[in-house]
Order: structure tokens, then C-alpha cells, then sequence
């Protein structure tokens, strides 16, 4: 997750996972391309032509289903969050104001394994129970990054008080 602060204090959060996509839409290319060869020029007959055209798809649908970025503005000025989060074919958009933010919370996957990193995102409670999550997935956190970064949100927020997870 990339941060940046815009000149009115402004905290800026974004995450863009493009390197997976870009890979697997490359391999899609490449599978596409030696499919349209086979069945043109190709002398190699068509035995290798199903497996070819299950790779497209599977490459295919694996990098629709990994894209995913998210940009999150803690607008000092206007007192709101407001959040762009886009995974594979879902868009949220929204703000929520201070006032309505009951906590700011760092949840941690299930993965409880000592030989892997940690994966964490932050998530945004509000006072009607809504959970708003920063990023659709949980990131790897392995140096403890995430929580440092929620209690910056926590305190430009005006939650000063940490919140374990529920």
C-alpha cells in the first residue's frame, strides 16, 4: 500500500495489484496466440487444442479475478474517508464522515501459520455497525505496517484509542 499526504494534510492510500493481472492476461496472449496457430498454420493437428483454449480461460478468469486497487482519501478539509475500491467486476465508492466513524480497525487473516507472513487490512467501523473495508483483500504485512498505518488513520480521524479486532 502506497502513501502519500496532499498539502492540506490530506492522507492518501492506495493499492493497485496491476503485476498479477498484467502476467496472466501476457500468459492468455501467449496461449491465444499458439490456439490461432495450431488451427491455421500449425502441423502439429489439434491434439494440444483443448488444453490451449483451458489455459486461455483459466489465465483469463484468474487475472479478471485478481485485479483489484483501491485509493483511500482521509480528507482532512470536508471531515470525510472516502474510498474508490475496485475488484474484478465490482466497484464501491462512498465516503462516511468522522462523526459516523466508530473505530478504525486492523484485521488479521486466518492464515495462523509461523512460516508466512501475516496479512492484514484495515477496515472502518461506522456507528450503524457497517464494516468498510480499505482493500478487498488482506495484504501481507509482514513488518507491521498495516497497524501502524490504522493508527494514523486513527488518530487523523480522531479515534485515538486502539481497537482490537472483532
Amino acid at each position: 500500500m502506497v502513501t502519500s499526504t496532499e498539502a492540506d494534510g490530506s492522507l492518501v492510500l492506495a493499492y493497485d495489484a496491476a503485476p498479477w493481472p498484467s502476467a496472466l492476461f501476457s500468459l492468455t496472449s501467449v496461449f491465444v496466440a499458439m490456439a490461432i496457430y495450431d488451427l491455421t498454420i500449425g502441423t502439429r493437428g489439434s491434439d494440444r487444442l483443448p488444453g490451449l483454449i483451458g489455459a486461455s480461460l483459466t489465465c483469463g478468469l484468474g487475472a479478471v479475478m485478481v485485479t483489484q486497487s483501491s485509493t483511500v482519501r482521509v480528507n482532512l478539509t470536508a471531515r470525510t474517508v472516502e474510498w474508490d475500491r475496485m475488484w474484478a467486476f465490482r466497484r464501491y465508492r462512498g465516503s462516511v464522515r468522522f462523526d459516523e466513524i466508530a473505530a478504525v480497525i486492523t484485521e488479521q487473516s486466518m492464515n495462523m501459520s509461523i512460516y508466512e507472513a501475516q496479512h492484514r487490512r484495515i477496515v472502518l467501523r461506522t456507528e450503524d455497525g457497517r464494516l468498510i473495508p480499505f482493500t478487498a483483500g488482506y495484504l501481507s504485512d509482514t513488518a507491521g505496517r498495516m497497524a501502524g498505518l490504522a493508527e494514523r488513520v486513527r488518530h487523523l480521524v480522531g479515534l485515538d484509542r486502539p481497537t482490537a479486532a472483532s
